[in-house]
C-alpha cells in the first residue's frame, strides 16, 4: 500500500505555481500548507468534483496515492510527492497487534500474519526516533525501503554488522526478534531449545529529516544502502543513523524544540499556580468573613421569597 501523497491537477500539466514553490517545498511541507493550502472536506469524489468545477478556485489537490489507486483514479496523479520533498512519519501506515506475554496461542496466530519486511523497516524507523527522542511535537520525517537479496547477490553482499554482534533469539526473546528468520512452519522454540533460523540478507535504505518548527532549517540524512540479516540489525542501523544526524545538526534543532516545549509547560504550570493562589485567597477571605468576632452565634435568617412576603402582607391586612 502506498500512503505517499500526490499532486492531483485538473489537467495533465503541472500548475504554474508548482515551479515557484519547489525550492521552498523541501524546507517544510507543513509550513507551506499552512500558508498556501486550503483544507477541503468530503470523500475523494467530492474533492475531485470541486477541483474539476469550471469555477473552481483550486489549481491542484494533495491526496493519498492509495485512495486514488483503490478507486481506479490513478490517471489523475500528476506528480507524486516523494523524497526529498516530503517524507512520512515513523511507522506511517504500518498495522501492529499487541498480545499478552506468555499467550502462546495468540503468538502463533500473529506469526502467520506478520510481514517481516515491514517489521524490519518499522524497526529501523522506531530505532531512529528513539535515539532522536522525538514525539508528536517533533517534525521527524523518514522513508525506508527493504529489498531481499538472493543467490549470488546475497553471498557477495557486504554485511553492515559482523555475524554474532547480536545474540540469537531464544524462547524468552520478543517475537519481533524472530521476524523473517524463523520458518513459518517451524514451531516456536521451547525454553532451552536452540531454534533453527533462516539465513536471510536484505538491503535496507533509510532516509530521514529533522525540521525546525518554523521550517527555516532542515537536516536531511541519506546514508545509502546497508545489508542487514535480522530485525535487531535493522533497529541498530536506525539508531546509528539518528546518532549521526544529531552530530551534523539535528541535535541543535531538537534541543531548541525541547527547550520551547519545556518553556510552554513551565508557562502553563505558572498559570495554574496563579489560578490556584487566587482561588485560595478568595476562600481565605470568605472564611474570615464567616468567623468575625461576635458573629459566631449570630443566626442568619433565610432570604425571603417575594411570594411569601406578599402573602404575609395580605394575611395581615
Amino acid at each position: 500500500m502506498q500512503l505517499r501523497p500526490t499532486l492531483c491537477c485538473p489537467h495533465p500539466e503541472r500548475p504554474k505555481w508548482w515551479y515557484y514553490v519547489q525550492p521552498l517545498y523541501s524546507i517544510s511541507l507543513a509550513v507551506f500548507a499552512a500558508r498556501v493550502a486550503n483544507l477541503q472536506r468530503g470523500n475523494l469524489n467530492t474533492r475531485l468534483a470541486k477541483l474539476d468545477a469550471p469555477d473552481s478556485p483550486f489549481a491542484a489537490l494533495i491526496l493519498a496515492i492509495s485512495g486514488l489507486d483503490r478507486l481506479g483514479a490513478g490517471e489523475r496523479i500528476t506528480c507524486p510527492i516523494e523524497f526529498p520533498d516530503m517524507m512520512h512519519s515513523v511507522g506511517q501506515g504500518a498495522l501492529a497487534v499487541e498480545s499478552r506475554s506468555g499467550d502462546a496461542a495468540t503468538r502463533d496466530v500473529l506469526r502467520t500474519v506478520g510481514h517481516w519486511p515491514t517489521e524490519w523497516r518499522v524497526g529501523a524507523e522506531r530505532g531512529l526516533l528513539r535515539v532522536l527522542e522525538g514525539g508528536c511535537s517533533v517534525p521527524v520525517g523518514v522513508e525506508t525501503h527493504l529489498t531481499e537479496l538472493e543467490g549470488a547477490d546475497a553471498e557477495s553482499a557486504q554485511l553492515q554488522y559482523t555475524p554474532g554482534t547480536f545474540p540469537a533469539p531464544t524462547a524468552s526473546s520478543p517475537l519481533l526478534h524472530f521476524s523473517g528468520i524463523l520458518p513459518a512452519d517451524a514451531p516456536f522454540p521451547q525454553p532451552g531449545e536452540e531454534p533453527k533460523l533462516l539465513q536471510r540478507r536484505a538491503k535496507l535504505n533509510l532516509k530521514a529529516s529533522v525540521t525546525s518548527t518554523d521550517g527555516s532549517r532542515q537536516v536531511v540524512y541519506e546514508p545509502g544502502d546497508v545489508v542487514v540479516t535480522n530485525y535487531q540489525e535493522a533497529v541498530a542501523w536506525g539508531e546509528e543513523c539518528a546518532r549521526q544526524m544529531r552530530v551534523v545538526g539535528a541535535g541543535e534543532i531538537l534541543d531548541e524544540i525541547e527547550a520551547e516545549r519545556r518553556a510552554r509547560e513551565e508557562e502553563m504550570l505558572e498559570k495554574s499556580r496563579a489560578e490556584l493562589a487566587a482561588r485560595a485567597a478568595i476562600d481565605d477571605t470568605e472564611g474570615q468573613e464567616c468567623t468575625r468576632p461576635g458573629k459566631e452565634n449570630e443566626t442568619v435568617p433565610p432570604p425571603e421569597c417575594p411570594h411569601d412576603a406578599g402573602q404575609g402582607q395580605r394575611l395581615a391586612a
